[in-house]
């Protein structure tokens, strides 16, 4: 019944245009990231592609698409309609920041012969070791990083190469740029001339999406061990009067902290609800661990972004899986440890300077996320995309 009530609401939503849509030399893959491309994209002309069905207002119906739908359909609608329009557009360079779209891939096993296709990282891709401990532990029936195919990957660092080609991922190029994200926190600073305030607070809390990972990775513990971090965290600023801030990861206040409400005590519910910061814009939380002596997560791709301009990070994995470890050994990295080991740890990295801490990195600061003051991510992509625009 649901999915008559929504293919209802999807035809009551959309309008129909029967004119073709212009040619252009670059397509943007997905809408989703249109405003994080924003300052890459500015300077060309390009088409909007919208990918998702929910956010499809428009469809063009001629017979030119009609024809190319034809031809390029094996089953599934949406992949032979946005190849049609592709074939139409005629682009040279079909661009993402999505690099982990399926329907991304779809297309470009497809066309990747008349067109080129770049996908630019969007985040830590712990996702490529889930799916295959997913597959081999039979949680599902089917290897998710078998369907990958992406011609050029614009990625953060030297990691994601390896990565990819330890589980056999289909790239045919890699391009590591850095941090497109990063770089747009960059360049806002420096728009609105946007002064730093050193140590603004002593622990930054990094809010991380555990919701459904019990299921996720067969483990019924996993979400109450991960929330186990924010408990240490929140112990640590009160025996040692530090000050905590944690810079929520949605607009949604409520329903984000809601979801810690279970696995803490009212005095550690109540801390969280008060240290938590509510998201403004895209940069919240880039704004709030550039201000903080220490930030403190498990995985998410920001903790990566700030080792490598020299912030000091503790990455703590209590969950019950390897698989959210940090990717690279050091100083700022621990797991599986009591709360005595946390504290000494963090402690310990809180009293350091940054030159002694970047110091006892097991790898150079820039293997994870590449990152070149001087040279932004966002001219890295703007020089690939003229180099393909010229071929």
């Amino acid at each position: 019944m649901k999915y008559f009530i929504s293919i209802i609401e999807f035809f009551i939503r959309i309008k129909f245009n029967f004119n073709n849509p212009k040619k252009s030399e670059i397509i943007l893959f997905d809408d989703e990231t249109h405003g994080v491309m924003k300052n890459v994209l500015d300077d060309y002309k390009y088409f909007l592609l919208k990918s998702r069905v929910e956010n499809i207002t428009c469809i063009y119906l001629t017979k030119k698409i009609l024809f190319l739908f034809i031809k390029n359909f094996n089953g599934n609608i949406m992949t032979a309609y946005l190849a049609a329009l592709i074939e139409v557009i005629n682009p040279k360079i079909i661009v993402t920041h999505i690099d982990n779209s399926l329907k991304f891939s779809d297309l470009a096993k497809k066309l990747h012969k008349k067109f080129h296709f770049l996908a630019i990282q969007n985040a830590y891709r712990a996702e490529i070791a889930e799916h295959k401990f997913r597959f081999k532990n039979k949680i599902i029936s089917v290897d998710n990083t078998k369907k990958f195919y992406i011609p050029n990957l614009l990625c953060f660092g030297k990691f994601e190469v390896n990565l990819y080609k330890k589980y056999k991922i289909k790239v045919k190029n890699f391009f590591v740029v850095g941090s497109l994200r990063l770089a747009n926190f960059n360049y806002y600073l420096k728009k609105f001339k946007i002064n730093l305030k050193k140590d603004k607070y002593d622990i930054c809390l990094v809010a991380e999406s555990f919701t459904g990972r019990n299921e996720l990775f067969g483990k019924k513990d996993f979400e109450e061990k991960a929330v186990l971090l924010i408990k240490f965290v929140i112990k640590f600023c009160k025996e040692h009067n530090k000050k905590l801030v944690f810079p929520l990861k949605y607009s949604n206040k409520n329903s984000e902290l809601t979801y810690f409400r279970k696995y803490l005590t009212s005095e550690e519910y109540n801390v969280l609800i008060k240290k938590s910061l509510k998201r403004k814009d895209d940069f919240s939380t880039y704004l709030t661990m550039s201000q903080s002596k220490v930030s403190v997560g498990i995985i998410s791709t920001i903790l990566s972004e700030m080792l490598a301009v020299g912030q000091k990070i503790l990455s703590c994995n209590l969950t019950p899986t390897q698989l959210w470890d940090f990717p690279v050994k050091g100083i700022h990295s621990i797991k599986n440890c009591d709360y005595k080991t946390f504290e000494k740890r963090l402690l310990k990295i809180y009293k350091m300077s940054k030159k002694e801490y970047i110091s006892k990195i097991k790898k150079n600061k820039n293997y994870l996320v590449d990152y070149k003051k001087r040279y932004s991510t966002i001219e890295k992509i703007k020089n690939r995309i003229n180099y393909f625009l010229s071929l």
